[in-house]
C-alpha cells in the first residue's frame, strides 16, 4: 500500500508540474512585446539579459588612447604620446625605470622638410652636452638625432639650455658674446657645432664653440631697408639723403641712385647733388 501510494503521488506531482510549465510557457510567449522586453532589461540591474559581450557596458573615456579625443599620430615619440593623454604601455619591467633618467633613446622617423635641418646644442647638465639635429619639438619636449645617430628625447624644463645654431644669409651680421664678456661684431659666415666664423673688417675669424656664450643675429639688410622705407617721410630731405648714403655704404648703388634721384626731384639740395655725383661715378665703374 505504501509503495502504490507513493508511486501515485509522484506521478500526480509530475503531471501537475508539466501542466504548469505548459501553461506558463504559453502565457510567456503570448505576453512578450518590445515594451515588456525593454522593461525587463531596465529592471534587471544585477543580472542583465544575455547579449553581446559589450552590449551593456558604457563607453569609458579611458579606453580611448586620447581620452575620447583625437588619437595622436603613430609616429610621435613616446614622451609626446604620454602628454597627449595616452597611458604608458606596460613593458613588464621596473615601474620606476621611466623616471631613472632625464632622457631616453627612442626610435623616431622624422618628417621630410624642404628647409635646412635645425641644429641645436643642448646643455643637459654641467657635465653633459648633446649636439644634433631637431627631429621634433613642442613647448615641453625636444627630440634630437645626435651626432652619434641616436635619437634622444629631452624635457625642456630639465635641461640647462638649448642653443639653436643659425644658417646665416649672405651678408648676415651678428654679435658674438664671448665667455670672457667681450663682444665681437661682424658678418656671420658659419655657425657650426665646433666653431663660429665671423668676418671682422673683411677678415674671417674663427672662434671655438666653447669660447662663445651667445650668438645674436642683427636685422638683415632687407629687413632694415623695408623698415627705413616705411618710416621715413617723403618730405624729410635730410633723412632721405642719409638713407641714400646708407645704401651707398652697403654697395646698393642702384637703390641709392633711385632714392637720391627722387630727392633731387623735390629739392636742389647741394648734399644731394654731391651724393648723386658719387653714386653715378661708382655705377660707371661697374
Amino acid at each position: 500500500m505504501i509503495r502504490i501510494h507513493t508511486g501515485l503521488t509522484i506521478v500526480s506531482l509530475c503531471s501537475l508540474i508539466g501542466a504548469a510549465l505548459l501553461v506558463g510557457g504559453a502565457v510567456g510567449v503570448a505576453g512578450w512585446s518590445p515594451a515588456s522586453a525593454a522593461a525587463a532589461w531596465s529592471s534587471a540591474e544585477d543580472d542583465p539579459p544575455a547579449g553581446p559581450p559589450d552590449a551593456g557596458k558604457a563607453d569609458d573615456p579611458s579606453d580611448s588612447p586620447s581620452g575620447g579625443g583625437v588619437e595622436p599620430p603613430d609616429d610621435l615619440p613616446a614622451p609626446v604620446r604620454e602628454q597627449w593623454g595616452e597611458p604608458a604601455e606596460e613593458s613588464g619591467g621596473d615601474p620606476d625605470a621611466e623616471d631613472a633618467e632625464e632622457s631616453e633613446t627612442i626610435e623616431y622617423d622624422a618628417d621630410e622638410d624642404d628647409g635646412p635641418p635645425r641644429r641645436v646644442i643642448i646643455e643637459v647638465s654641467r657635465q653633459r652636452t648633446e649636439m644634433g639635429y631637431v627631429e621634433f619639438e613642442d613647448d615641453e619636449v625636444i627630440v634630437v638625432r645626435t651626432l652619434d645617430d641616436e635619437v634622444e628625447s629631452f624635457t625642456k624644463r630639465r635641461v640647462r639650455r638649448v642653443t639653436e645654431l643659425y644658417h646665416p644669409e649672405p651678408g648676415q651680421r651678428a654679435r658674438l658674446l664671448l665667455q670672457t664678456g667681450r663682444e665681437q661684431q661682424g658678418i656671420l659666415l658659419e655657425d657650426d657645432f665646433e666653431y663660429v666664423v665671423l668676418e671682422i673688417r673683411g677678415i674671417p675669424t674663427r672662434f671655438p664653440r666653447e669660447a662663445v656664450s651667445r650668438v645674436t643675429l642683427e636685422p638683415t639688410f632687407e629687413e632694415l631697408y623695408e623698415h627705413f622705407k616705411a618710416t621715413i617721410q617723403p618730405d624729410n630731405t635730410d633723412a632721405r639723403i642719409a638713407f641714400a648714403r646708407w645704401l651707398f655704404d652697403h654697395e646698393q648703388y642702384e637703390l641709392a641712385k633711385e632714392e637720391i634721384r627722387d630727392v633731387r626731384r623735390r629739392t636742389n639740395d647741394s648734399e644731394a647733388r654731391r651724393l648723386e655725383t658719387l653714386i653715378d661715378a661708382q655705377l660707371a665703374l661697374e
